[in-house]
């Protein structure tokens, strides 16, 4: 009767998860072990990946996304110049006047102005080369100087950042990368990493950030380019819930993406004497099928904590005792038997 019981409650529950597409009609009861070698699969990434294959297919990183890159000059970049001029200093100083009170040297139609030289063309040339072609054009007016240029600003060279970080906006030169990017964007501490995501030509980046900004793993610290989008997410976008029999039924907002069965249970005000210990169920909606999880307290409480890890989309779900649905199935039906009794005693009476 109880196993029945519960069973009825399990199947009101998935079909009660939103989340839970109608033509997904495989459900699969597992055992502690398998809910063991799932945790692994978060633990190593896997399992959280595959959850961002079936919604949006990110497009996996590889070597080039890694390496840095020289940034070409294009129209309204501003550059700082400095002109070392060994024999005639107030030339060099003409033009870091210019720097100072204009800015730089802005790009005009490829081509930036300084004093005594022809235009010079600079547009889709790196800093290198500009400082060469100005050199040249130095010489051409019989000044022998050295040539420095930077950028002062960068137009359109920038990547943005959205959600819960402070600064929108941070300009890349083809050096930055993306941990430098999120430093700079000031990030939320409590950002929800997990729902954290990186667009590329309107394409989804494989990037964890939980591995790169936890972990430390800098094979997710990629170079960034003009025109990335960086989504930083609330922990709020991916919660558990947690129902049943426990002290407080929740919905748990997840930073990382995952957490320990044990830690959401005893933060949920652990399991009440109502509750059966021997019966707890982890209901997950997986891409291809429904599995169902179920896991005692005793094993809970022998495992280390990163051995059960429930992710994303979870339900826990903690049974009542056999005692306690006989206890309610009694209170209920006392009533009736109550009610019934008086209406077999008003029946005498009117008889």
């Amino acid at each position: 009767m109880f196993k029945i019981f519960t069973a009825f409650i399990l199947s009101l529950i998935i079909q009660s998860c939103s989340t839970i597409q109608k033509e997904k009609e495989i459900i699969s009861f597992l055992n502690a072990q398998q809910l063991i070698e799932d945790s692994n699969k978060i633990l190593d990434g896997y399992e959280l990946l595959e959850d961002c294959l079936t919604t949006s297919n990110p497009k996996e990183i590889n070597e080039e996304d890694l390496k840095e890159y020289e940034s070409l000059i294009i129209n309204d970049d501003i550059l700082n110049i400095v002109i070392y001029h060994p024999t005639n200093p107030s030339y060099s100083s003409a033009v870091q006047y210019i720097n100072q009170t204009m800015g730089g040297f802005r790009v005009v139609n490829g081509y930036i102005y300084i004093p005594f030289l022809d235009p010079v063309p600079v547009e889709n040339l790196t800093l290198r080369e500009a400082e060469s072609v100005i050199s040249q054009e130095c010489k051409k007016n019989n000044i022998q100087a050295t040539v420095y240029a930077n950028f002062a600003l960068r137009s359109k060279q920038y990547v943005t950042v959205a959600g819960m970080a402070n600064n929108p906006f941070i300009f890349v030169d083809g050096k930055r990368r993306l941990f430098e990017v999120l430093s700079l964007a000031q990030i939320s501490p409590q950002a929800g990493l997990y729902s954290s995501y990186i667009l590329r030509n309107e394409e989804r980046l494989d990037i964890d950030f939980y591995r790169l900004l936890i972990l430390g793993d800098m094979s997710h610290n990629i170079v960034m380019k003009p025109g990335d989008k960086i989504y930083i997410g609330s922990p709020k976008d991916k919660a558990v819930c947690v129902c049943g029999e426990v002290g407080i039924k929740r919905v748990v907002p997840l930073r990382y993406g995952f957490i320990p069965l044990k830690n959401i249970i005893v933060e949920s005000g652990g399991i009440p004497f109502t509750g059966d210990k021997n019966h707890i169920y982890i209901i997950r909606n997986h891409s291809k099928e429904i599995k169902i999880y179920e896991v005692s307290w005793s094993l809970l409480i022998e495992q280390p904590n990163d051995r059960l890890l429930v992710k994303a989309g979870d339900v826990v779900y903690v049974s009542k005792t056999a005692i306690n649905e006989w206890n309610i199935l009694l209170q209920q039906l006392s009533g009736t038997f109550t009610a019934l009794g008086i209406g077999v005693g008003i029946c005498n009476w009117i008889h």
